[in-house]
């Protein structure tokens, strides 16, 4: 869980989000507010604030039944936000790397992008 919330801090997202992430991904069904609530120990009105972001980012949907939304990841857009954040880190040491007058840096770095790109 330690590290999904770590990950969507990196994406700009309060750690909360990681910890709702963590539990829907291991939850076998969709949860409603109070289920989430109840199992992350979050307040409901903290959790309805992170489910807002997480769905305007498409990373979180839900469904309606009963008068009650029930949350489920959105598997194509959480790894839609995550190549998004993976290639604007690319782009940025991209750019650092063309600026830069350290040939050691610029080796270093181009054995890291080869591995990183598998080649």
């Amino acid at each position: 869980m330690k590290s999904l919330t770590k990950l969507m801090t990196l994406l700009g997202f309060p750690p909360v989000a990681g910890v709702v992430l963590a539990v829907l991904l291991t939850s076998r069904t969709p949860l409603n507010l109070s289920e989430l609530s109840r199992k992350t120990g979050y307040a409901k009105s903290h959790l309805s604030q992170t489910l807002k972001l997480l769905h305007a980012r498409d990373i979180v949907d839900f469904y309606v039944e009963r008068k009650k939304k029930y949350f489920i990841v959105n598997n194509q857009g959480l790894l839609k936000a995550l190549r998004e954040h993976i290639h604007v880190l690319i782009d940025s040491l991209n750019q650092l790397a063309n600026i830069t007058d350290n040939p050691e840096f610029r080796r270093l770095y181009s054995e890291a992008i080869r591995d990183v790109e598998g080649e």
